[in-house]
């Protein structure tokens, strides 16, 4: 189907953005732009929130085009090149600009109902089959963490979506107040540069960080919460399930036995199983998959979802005790297991690097997301 003829029956659209870090230190705020003709010709509507009802908004079955740019936000414009006046217009939204590598969905009826259409690209007309057919939108940011530099959000705003190793090259250092977290991002700020010092973990929106820690911070960690999507066809096609938890049983979420692709985020390994409560054979995946294979294919009915992470253990082939650690570990000798790891698992895109001495001395080795029976065939 062309992608004229793919999006034009909509009413929703969702802005959404699965990404663990990106290489530019600041990240824009997302946004979705809605147009009323198609090469996003005629009034621009752009919107940095859910928006449930298009009716209310009277824009409501008259997108045709959309642009995904980074983070969420919808615009309309009169004339094409987002020029002309700015209005609202009822059965009139014919085109949209999603900024910044976000995902736009459009919804067929109000409250995100009905069929919808993905965007992750510019589209200059929705299609025929949609167009002036649209009536609700959501809008989801891509993962990052604002800083602010008074309380309440006020002063200059920093946002990042990567690791940030010294506020100092950055000249915000100790100046930190409030905090934001968008997309599922977890913030982690240090009292030193290189993530020393104490640590304060924000999952939700801070308007004060407190006295104790007001103006201290001086190195930022990004994280993004691990999440599971499963989908009914292959290629990502038909319905789509998102987890961020273990589901024991998909009878009950009405997804038995029709899983075809598998994607993963934030460092996630989703473990698929044949049966409810985790029995029957089970699969790994790391990566995303298009198609599950014809072996298993439609054949899942339960889920568990591991975040990044390495498990030690005491004999060659995971036997003996199991030691499984999400963070550093700098002294084995406390930990009681010092000279005694005979096999490693490595899970969700985490890396183990394992080193001969405490406190990171000594030789080392690297081992990368895998199963390692035998850590002596590697090391020798």
């Amino acid at each position: 189907m062309s992608l004229r003829k793919s999006i034009l029956h909509s009413s929703a659209l969702a802005l959404g953005l699965a990404m663990a870090s990106v290489s530019m230190p600041t990240v824009a705020a997302g946004k979705v732009c809605l147009y009323q003709h198609a090469n996003y010709a005629g009034w621009e509507k752009c919107y940095s929130s859910d928006q449930s009802n298009f009716v209310k908004l009277r824009i409501n079955d008259v997108v045709s085009s959309v642009k995904v740019f980074g983070g969420a936000k919808a615009v309309l414009f009169e004339h094409v090149n987002y020029k002309g006046f700015n209005r609202v217009i009822n059965d009139a939204v014919s085109s949209v600009k999603v900024f910044g590598g976000a995902k736009a969905v459009l919804f067929e009826h109000v409250d995100y109902k009905g069929f919808n259409r993905v965007y992750t690209k510019n589209t200059p007309w929705v299609g025929k089959a949609v167009n002036d057919k649209f009536s609700s939108l959501k809008v989801k940011h891509a993962p990052k963490v604002c800083l602010y530099q008074h309380a309440n959000y006020r002063g200059w705003e920093k946002c990042y979506s990567s690791d940030q190793s010294n506020f100092v090259k950055l000249r915000i250092n100790d100046v930190v107040s409030s905090v934001k977290v968008f997309g599922g991002a977890k913030a982690v700020l240090f009292e030193h540069v290189n993530y020393n010092g104490f640590k304060r973990v924000y999952t939700n929106n801070v308007p004060w960080v407190g006295k104790a820690v007001n103006d201290k911070f001086s190195s930022l960690k990004v994280k993004v919460a691990p999440k599971v999507c499963l989908y009914q066809h292959a290629n990502y096609g038909g319905w789509k399930k998102c987890f961020r938890a273990a589901q024991p049983n998909f009878v009950k979420l009405g997804i038995n036995d029709v899983v075809s692709s598998v994607k993963v985020f934030g460092g996630a390994t989703a473990v698929l199983f044949e049966h409810v409560n985790y029995k029957g054979f089970k699969r790994v995946y790391t990566n995303n998959v298009p198609w599950v294979g014809k072996a298993v294919n439609d054949k899942f009915s339960s889920l568990k979802l591991m975040p990044p992470q390495v498990c030690l253990y005491q004999h060659a082939n995971y036997g003996g005790w199991k030691k499984c650690f999400r963070a550093d570990q700098p002294n084995f000798v406390k930990l009681r297991i010092n000279d005694v790891v005979s096999s490693v698992k490595v899970f969700g895109g985490a890396k183990a690097v394992l080193f001969e001495h405490v406190n990171y001395k000594g030789f080392n080795r690297v081992f990368q997301t895998f199963l390692y029976p035998q850590v002596s065939k590697i090391n020798h």
